[in-house]
């Protein structure tokens, strides 16, 4: 097969995956502050951001400033949101933070990976391909990018601490107004606001082994290998269903 059938065959499996921002947060804030340079409160069409900012290309740019709810959409017709105004000319720095967790929590993708994760460690990066690929309808070609842009955008919006653990009380998933269109680019239906609130100095929370009443269980495996397993001595269906969960993702990886 050709290296341009090659190219054509990833284009397609990317298009038959399930919505997910193709750039960072970072990055589509820098593409609406160029935006917001020509149309600050004015609506616009892509015609106009083409030829405003001289690049052909910015389908992608587009779609996932929709998806981070920066730029609203109806039909062919865009304009900025208020969100744009939080994060550029912000008043205090809780105000900016506040706007890009907003951001972080708009995609569909990413309130169902926050559902599942807030307050625990996000596996290491070849589970979480593995997991967006058999739970989220993330193609297999899709899911490594997918991935690597959730993980830099959580570290962006301060939500993720060094043991990967995602910071669940600076995130409430809450079932207010929609941020997107129906008609947006994502082609997804439309996707619940969030709404956060954010301690100025928010705490990690404990690791297992620094809770008071865990349980070290210790599981021997085969060839004279042994496992083991801390958890607090209050758990309930739900931890274990995570803990099935994280044990199949482990077993996709081998």
């Amino acid at each position: 097969m050709s290296e341009n059938n090659n190219s054509e065959l990833d284009k397609k499996q990317i298009a038959r995956s399930a919505a997910y921002p193709s750039i960072t947060i970072q990055e589509a804030i820098d593409f609406v502050a160029q935006i917001k340079k020509s149309f600050p409160t004015s609506g616009f069409r892509r015609e106009d951001v083409i030829s405003v900012l001289k690049k052909t290309a910015i389908h992608r740019d587009i779609a996932a400033a929709v998806q981070y709810g920066l730029v609203e959409r109806n039909n062919d017709n865009y304009k900025l949101s208020t969100r744009v105004q939080s994060i550029l000319t912000f008043v205090t720095e809780d105000e900016k933070r506040g706007a890009i967790i907003d951001c972080l929590k708009s995609p569909k993708l990413y309130i169902e990976l926050i559902e599942k994760f807030k307050g625990h460690a996000i596996p290491p990066d070849q589970q979480l391909r593995a997991i967006l690929t058999r739970f989220h309808n993330i193609t297999e070609a899709a899911a490594p990018q997918a991935a690597e842009i959730f993980i830099e955008n959580a570290l962006f919006a301060g939500v993720l601490d060094e043991h990967r653990i995602l910071l669940g009380e600076t995130i409430t998933l809450n079932n207010a107004e929609p941020i997107a269109s129906k008609n947006s680019d994502t082609n997804s239906s439309q996707i619940n606001s969030i709404d956060a609130r954010i301690p100025s100095n928010p705490k990690p929370p404990l690791l297992l082994e620094e809770i008071n009443g865990s349980v070290d269980l210790k599981i021997h495996l085969t060839e004279k290998k042994v496992a083991h397993l801390i958890y607090p001595d209050n758990v309930n269906e739900r931890d274990i269903q995570i803990l099935k969960l994280q044990l199949e993702a482990l077993a996709l990886t081998l």
